[in-house]
This record gives C-alpha cells, sequence and structure tokens, in this order.
C-alpha cells in the first residue's frame, strides 16, 4: 500500500473516529441531562460514551482491514515472487540465489554440509562456502519453457562411493529416477527428462502458467525435488 492509499485511509478513520466521538458525547450529556445530571446519570452517560468509542475503534479497524485488502488479487507473479521467496528463506542456508544470473533466475544448493545448521544465512554474496548449480528458473512461464534442475558431483560424490559407481555415471541414473518420480507427482503441469549430454534434468511446462495455483505448484515441484536431492545425498 502506497502512502496516499495509507493517507486516505487515515482521513477517514479520523473523520468516522470523530463523529463516533461526537454523537457519543452528544448522547452521553443529553441522556445526563433528561436526568439533572445525577450521579447516576453522569456514570451511566460514561459507560455509554465509552461503550460507543470502543465500538467505533472497532468498526475503525474492520474498515482499514477491507480497505487494506480491497484491489489486491492473486496474481501468478506475486503469488509466485511470494511463494519463491519463502521458500528460500526457509530453506537457509541450503538454498541461496545467483544474482548476478541474468538469463532467468539461478539458485545455488549448499555443498559444504558443514555449515548446513547455519540457520537463516544469506550465502548469496559469500564465496567461503561450496555451492553447486541447482535450479534455473526461465524468465518467462510459457508452453514449452523450461525449468532446469542441475546436478552436481560434490552434492552426489558421497552417493557415489556407497554405491561404487563413477560420479557421472551415478548421476545420469539419478537424473532418470528425479525425473520419473517429477511426471508421477506433477504430471499434470510438467514433463520431465533428463538430459542426454549433460547431468541435469529438463522440466518442460505442458501449458502457459497464468493462474496462482500454477505458481504454488511451480514452487511445490522445486521444493519437492529439492528434498529428492537431499535425500539421494
Amino acid at each position: 500500500m502506497d502512502n496516499k492509499e495509507d493517507k486516505c485511509i487515515h482521513n477517514i478513520e479520523v473523520y468516522i473516529g470523530g463523529i463516533a466521538a461526537l454523537f457519543a458525547i452528544s448522547a452521553g450529556v443529553y441522556r445526563a441531562a433528561l436526568n439533572d445530571f445525577s450521579q447516576d446519570a453522569v456514570l451511566e452517560a460514561l459507560i455509554s460514551i465509552s461503550e460507543l468509542i470502543v465500538s467505533a475503534l472497532v468498526l475503525l479497524v474492520a474498515i482499514r482491514s477491507i480497505i487494506s485488502n480491497m484491489g489486491k488479487k492473486d496474481t501468478f507473479d506475486n503469488v509466485l515472487k511470494h511463494e519463491i521467496d519463502n521458500w528460500v528463506n526457509r530453506s537457509r542456508p541450503l538454498i541461496s540465489e545467483d544474482k548476478s544470473f541474468n538469463n532467468g533466475t539461478r539458485y545455488f544448493m549448499l555443498t559444504d554440509h558443514e555449515h548446513i545448521f547455519d540457520i537463516g544465512k544469506d550465502l548469496s554474496d559469500e564465496n567461503s562456502y561450496k555451492k553447486g548449480q541447482f535450479v534455473i528458473i526461465p524468465k518467462t512461464f510459457r508452453q514449452k519453457d523450461q525449468i532446469t534442475f542441475l546436478l552436481n558431483k560434490s552434492t552426489f560424490l558421497d552417493r557415489a562411493k556407497i554405491n561404487e559407481t563413477e560420479v557421472d555415471a551415478e548421476l545420469k541414473i539419478l537424473a532418470s529416477k528425479i525425473a520419473a518420480c517429477i511426471n508421477s507427482n506433477f504430471g499434470q503441469y510438467f514433463a520431465a527428462s533428463a538430459d542426454k549430454t549433460q547431468t541435469k534434468i529438463n522440466v518442460i511446462l505442458l501449458e502457459d502458467f497464468s493462474l496462482p495455483e500454477q505458481a504454488r505448484c511451480l514452487v511445490k515441484m522445486i521444493d519437492y525435488v529439492m528434498t529428492l536431492y537431499m535425500v539421494s545425498a
């Protein structure tokens, strides 16, 4: 809400509050006058004034809430921004944004697991921590636009050692499995496949994204893949 709207709301509150207070005081004085300003009449008038002022204040709060929400409408863009911001904030320090990336939005995943418990830290501009590319989100969300998940060796090195396989071979297997999970859980909106030449997962949008629920589904899918990465690692 901008300053002009705040000022408008403030003016409305002042007018309503002033009128309510004026009516309350006038009614109280009139009631007391009818009873020759006796102690009981004055006390009753004060109680009535207090009740009316409290009612007016409650009304003002309700009006502010209604006006604040007037004109606000969930759109794909603002819901996506809200959901992405929430995801990044609750995933710190595991997830951080690459603020220098221009071809869409790229997010890193922390691979320096010694610092995984540095809760709440924003490692976007911190180069002393080991991070690998996690996901690239496109600038537009039209049908056939692509979200890309990248599998870096440092994240899954231990998995390859346990399975006694080469890291590249392990990443290709893992990419296929994660792509299958995406298709199973989010196949209504996305088509995922393991890249044939690189260790990454290509997720194609099956339709134009323009609705708030599509934005929520997109971030839910990204969060789901992050969970698969962590379990697999």
